[in-house]
């Protein structure tokens, strides 16, 4: 008897790819299309705690939260699964809530990277006056 695959929202997502794309790039075009909607949603969460501000200054906050989410979810789900026993398993299922949160928090990761850089600069050199 054959065993029925599992059923989870990437399974889901490759065998719709699949039909559209080369069976061997579904899996990677079913992935980003998970963490691009995860970063989309962030997104419409980060610009509704926003303070109004232009056009521009919306579409730069979507570019820019929108491409470190695509360039780290991946990262730091795998590091969360291997560090983390509560993110064991399966890492994929992590792409989605990774990338809304990064989107959702966008200027609040740049403002706290900034700090800490600053932090290191300074402790680093030791600036004198």
């Amino acid at each position: 008897m054959q065993q029925t695959p599992e059923l989870d929202p990437l399974s889901a997502t490759i065998a719709a790819f699949s039909l559209l794309v080369a069976p061997s790039l579904a899996p990677f075009a079913a992935a980003y299309s998970i963490i691009f909607f995860g970063a989309m949603v962030g997104v419409l969460i980060g610009l509704k705690s926003r303070t109004p501000s232009s056009r521009f200054s919306a579409i730069s906050y979507i570019i820019v939260t929108g491409l470190t989410s695509i360039f780290m979810t991946v990262p730091l789900s795998d590091y969360l699964a291997d560090h983390y026993e509560a993110f064991r398993g399966s890492h994929s299922w992590m792409f989605f809530p990774v990338s809304m949160f990064i989107t959702a928090y966008g200027e609040t990761w740049i403002k706290y990277c900034r700090d800490i850089f600053s932090i290191l600069i300074k402790s680093f050199f030791k600036f004198e006056k």
